[in-house]
Order: C-alpha cells, then structure tokens, then sequence
C-alpha cells in the first residue's frame, strides 16, 4: 500500500516535473533566440507588455486555480463538483468581459491622450491577455484533479508554442512587438482548445465526478457556494497586490532609464528570475493538491500539522539550494551569458546571480505561503501582500532614480528578502494556532 503511494507519487512528480522542465528548457531557447532577433527597446516593450498580462494572470487566473486546488476534493467528496464549475463559469465571465471593457476603454482614452502605441500591439496583447487567464485557470483545476500528465503537456506546449509562433511572426510579417504578441496569442488559443478537450472529456466520465461519490450528489451546494467566493476575493487582493510587488520594476526602470535597459533587464530575468519562479510552480502544482487532500475540512490536526512540517523541511532544502546556486552563477555569469544572450545583451551579465538569488527567495517565500492557504481563510496574506507592493513602489522608485539598472536589481534582492522572512513569520503563527487551539470540526466553518 504505501509503496504504491510513493511509486504513484513518484510519477505525479515527474510528470509535473516534466511540464515545468520542458517550460524552463523553452524559455531560455526562446530569450536565446529572440534576443537574436529583436533589438533591445522592441524586446524590452514586450517586456513591459507581458506585465500587464500578468496582472491578469497573477489576479485572477492563479487565484481562482488557488481556490480550486483548496476545495476540489472537499466538493467532490460532497457531491458538489456541478457547484465549483457554475461558481468558475461565473468569475470566468466576469473576468473576460472586464479585460474587453479595459481595451475598448483604451482605445476611447486614446482618442483624447493619442498614446504611441499600435492599434495591431494593444489587440494582440489583449487577446493574448484572454488566453492567459484562461489557461491558468484550466491548469488550476488540472492539477487540482491531479491529471499531472495533461497539465504538463499543456505546460510545455504553452510556452514552446508561443515561441514558435513568435518566431514565425517575425520573419512573416515584422520584427516588432505586436507580430511577437500575436503570435503569443496564436499559440495561447490552441493550448486553451486543448485545455477544454481533455477536461471535457475527463468530466464527462460519472467515475470522476460526485456521481460516483458513496455520499451520493449535494443539491444545495451549500459549502461550495458560501466559502468559494469568499475565499476567493482576498486572493484577487493579494495577487493585484503581488503584481504591483513583481513587475512595477521594469515599469520604473523605463522611466529612469530607457527602454533597451528593459530590454537587457528582462532578458536576464526571464533566464535568472523567472527559472527560479518555475520551480516553486513546479512545487506548489506539485504539492498543493497533495497538502490540501490531506487537510482537507481542517478537522484532523495532527494531519494539518504533518503537511505545515513537511513544507517546512522543502523550504529549508530550497533555500540551500538557491544559496548554492547563486553562489555558483557569481563566479560563471561570463560563461552562463556567453552562451544564453545575444551580443548586444552580455552587457547584463553581472545581474545574473542577484536574479538567482532574489527569484530564489521570492519561491521560498510562496513555498511557506502554501502553509498559510492551508487554512479556510487568506485574509491573513492581505497586509503582506500591500506592504510588500508599498515598499516595492517605494524601493523601486528611490533605487531607479538613483542608481538606474542597479538600483533595481539590487533593489529586487531587499525585496524579496522581506517576503521570505515575513512568509516566514505568518507559517510560524499557523503552526502556534494549531498547535494552542483545536480546529472547529465542523466542516468549512469559517475559522
């Protein structure tokens, strides 16, 4: 029995592992090979746009994933699958129709303020915009129903094929901005086709859904319908917050500097940084099914207090980890951007271990934050979350004024390293609270 858990566990692992590999291996072809056909204002534009996508993606798509990673098992032992799909169908629409609402009000403004930015780049981004929540959205109840190998095709195939797509955009039809978004777009409208394929076809199945629960199907709905929503509008806060604390840096360095340091800047980044940021992805997808199903309703405290040991002893190995290779990129950074970076963006060579280490602190940070969700309720992480977003407008705006790219890298290590120990604190005060108190066992109350 148990060495069938761990051999199936094993397997979850790698293919998991296998998505987020395959994304961390496309990534750093695609920066190779883009850096090689972009010039570095064009590329740093992209960078800037691809932060107003992800303030789609990080407030509502991962946060709406967060949701039903927390309650999957809980609804489907409840019989109330039917219900998490209606409440997912409804903030999908919510959402989709505001980032409509967002372009046409852009496109009104301009007429008034005649910003510099082509019509092609803002419906490209937009529609690039819409695809993005919608796959975050779809990975979340992926690995929620834990269909590892379906949620790493679509993790690979999601990033191999925009920069493919891009590519062939350049060479078909411009070497600018708004031909790489639409190729982005492209590709995003086929993963999301993919996406309701399989899930479709999954949910289909009554071995997968609450018909085949001995529980039998819940009519009312009750625990989904009260504690969805409910759960769900802080992690809206906190991810619009987290946005504000992860991507105000480029924005800042535009203005202080120029749009080729954004260029360089997030050309390292996305080899540095974002890597980093792929693997507490791969960790959380990873675990966070797994944690939550142990949880579950909150009512066993001695499995609540294994999950919160057990993710403290991942973050005590990540954090070895990043201090290893952070060390190692300092002394091989020339090697690492001779090889990684077109010519024109080896000048940013020296940001290479300090992404590392600020990626790799912001991923520790998350990590010990999954304890803080395992809880019924995330309004703990608000003040986190708009602290953090302060003192990054705050740091980013007194470090980019006065030491330019520097400033913000350096800036960027402070920053997270504030996270990490503040994540920190919270995951101590959830172990104190379970440990000082029992957890009310009636189901889903609030806490």
């Amino acid at each position: 029995m148990i060495i069938d858990k761990i051999k199936k566990l094993g397997q979850e692992a790698f293919l998991v592992g296998l998505g987020f590999a395959g994304s961390t291996v496309v990534v750093i072809a695609g920066v190779r090979v883009l850096t090689s056909l972009l010039p570095k204002s064009e590329y740093g534009l992209i960078g800037l746009l691809l932060s107003l996508v992800n303030f789609l993606s990080y407030t509502f798509g991962l946060s709406i994933g967060s949701v039903v990673a927390r309650f999957f098992v809980a609804a489907r032992d409840r019989g109330e699958i039917r219900f998490m799909f209606r409440q997912i169908s409804v903030w999908v629409v919510r959402v989709v129709g505001l980032i409509i609402f967002l372009a046409v009000l852009y496109f009104l403004l301009n007429l008034y303020f005649q910003w510099n930015y082509s019509p092609l780049l803002v419906v490209g981004c937009t529609i690039f915009s819409i695809f993005v929540f919608l796959n975050s959205v779809a990975l979340g109840i992926e690995n929620a129903a834990r269909l590892r190998g379906i949620s790493a095709l679509h993790q690979a195939s999601f990033d191999l094929g925009r920069f493919i797509l891009a590519v062939a955009a350049i060479i078909l039809l411009s070497g600018s901005a708004w031909a790489v978004m639409f190729g982005f777009a492209l590709s995003s409208f086929f993963i999301v086709c993919s996406h309701c394929y399989f899930l479709r076809r999954y949910f289909s199945d009554p071995a997968n859904t609450a018909a085949s629960c001995v529980k039998g199907e819940n009519t009312s709905g009750s625990m989904i319908d009260t504690h969805f929503t409910r759960y769900l509008l802080p992690l809206f806060v906190c991810g619009a917050f987290q946005w504000v604390y992860l991507f105000t840096d480029r924005w800042f360095l535009e203005d202080f500097a120029s749009l080729a340091d954004v260029g360089v800047y997030f050309a390292v980044y996305q080899l540095s940084f974002a890597p980093a940021m792929l693997g507490s992805s791969f960790l959380v997808a990873f675990l966070m099914p797994i944690f939550f199903q142990q949880v579950s309703d909150g009512a066993n405290r001695d499995n609540h207090r294994k999950v919160l040991m057990y993710n403290f002893i991942i973050c005590g190995a990540m954090f070895c980890l990043v201090i290893v290779g952070a060390g190692v990129l300092y002394f091989l950074k020339g090697f690492v951007s001779d090889i990684l970076l077109s010519k024109d963006y080896r000048s940013g060579a020296w940001i290479f271990p300090w992404m590392f280490l600020s990626g790799g602190m912001f991923a520790i940070g998350q990590q010990l934050l999954v304890s803080v969700m395992s809880k019924k309720s995330t309004t703990s992480m608000i003040p986190l979350k708009i602290v953090l977003a302060v003192l990054a407008v705050a740091i980013y705006y007194f470090a980019g004024k006065q030491a330019g790219l520097a400033g913000i890298v350096f800036g960027s290590v402070i920053l997270n390293a504030v996270h990490l120990v503040w994540a920190f604190i919270l995951t101590i005060f959830v172990h104190v609270s379970i440990k000082e108190r029992e957890i009310d066992p009636e189901i889903m109350e609030t806490s």
